[in-house]
């Protein structure tokens, strides 16, 4: 492709996930909390911003209040930091946009662009004397003693 990022990257919604919905200890919990925390210290070197927008979870009847109460006990034991159920005011706020019966918020869920992260690596990948192929394709890969050769386009 001729621009970095073209295929599955720019279809990347970009959301800094907290960890909130899965098993303690999960592979899928450990990474969220992984992924959140390298992001938080790599985007200010690559000056990139994070929209540390956070999500708000929304039980939208009595009988899935329940569900979203476990949820968010589920969410604490996953060490997602700042919850907190939303006020009566808030909630009332809400209610002409959503139907809602009980909420909480996540601040730690953000948002990056992918776009601009990867226009940050590049950057910071020209920088340090990587040379980055564009419009070519890999045409073989073979294992050597030291690492691989690859073949190309160009």
């Amino acid at each position: 492709s001729s621009y970095l990022g073209e295929e599955s990257t720019s279809r990347n919604s970009g959301v800094l996930h907290a960890g909130l919905y899965y098993p303690h200890q999960s592979q899928k919990h450990l990474l969220c909390r992984k992924g959140l925390s390298l992001w938080r210290t790599l985007a200010p070197e690559l000056k990139v911003e994070i929209n540390h927008c956070g999500k708000w979870l929304v039980a939208s009847s009595l009988s899935s209040v329940a569900d979203l109460e476990n949820l968010f006990a589920q969410a604490t034991k996953n060490g997602v930091q700042d919850l907190r159920w939303a006020t009566g005011d808030e909630i009332e706020s809400l209610k002409p946009f959503v139907k809602i019966e009980k909420s909480f918020l996540s601040p730690e869920t953000s948002i990056i662009s992918p776009s601009e992260v990867v226009r940050a690596l590049d950057r910071e990948l020209t920088n340090l004397g990587v040379i980055l192929l564009k419009k070519c394709s890999l045409t073989k890969v073979t294992q050597t003693n030291s690492g691989f050769d690859l073949m190309t386009t160009q």
